[in-house]
């Protein structure tokens, strides 16, 4: 079947799988950033600070939290998902949730629920993965 989205299979696979594990992702990076970032209670005391470094543990958390790849990749992924999800209406979010969230459904199994045909429901849901690889910057379709 011929599609208007040009999607390779590797950056489909890859986007499918971002998407799959989207919840996890955002819950992970939620736990990341609660587990280092200090309490808001300031502490007094201590040793004095030297010149040229930052002296709140807040601002050294964040700024271990901003420079490590694995963590900026994660804010990134789940930020572009997020971007395209607030775009999606009702019926592309039950294609999602069926198909890659609970992972209950086939696109044609999901497209029947949604009152949709075969292709339909492929060009819903390649129409959102071209999105998200759109919003990550895997492709550009200008």
């Amino acid at each position: 079947m011929k599609t208007k989205y040009p999607l390779p299979y590797k950056i489909k696979g890859f986007i499918e799988w971002q998407l799959g594990h989207y919840h996890d992702e955002k819950r992970m990076l939620e736990e990341i950033e609660t587990r280092h970032l200090p309490s808001g209670v300031p502490q007094y005391g201590g040793t004095p600070i030297k010149a040229g470094s930052t002296s709140n543990p807040t601002e050294r958390a964040g700024i271990a939290l901003a420079s490590n790849p694995y963590i900026a990749s994660l804010e990134r992924t789940t930020k572009a998902i997020a971007t395209v999800l607030d775009k999606c209406d009702a019926t592309d979010i039950k294609l999602i949730d069926l198909v890659y969230w609970r992972r209950s459904h086939t696109v044609e199994g999901a497209g029947r629920l949604c009152n949709l045909s075969k292709s339909a429901a492929y060009n819903h849901i390649n129409g959102i993965l071209t999105l998200i690889a759109q919003e990550l910057g895997v492709i550009n379709l200008q």
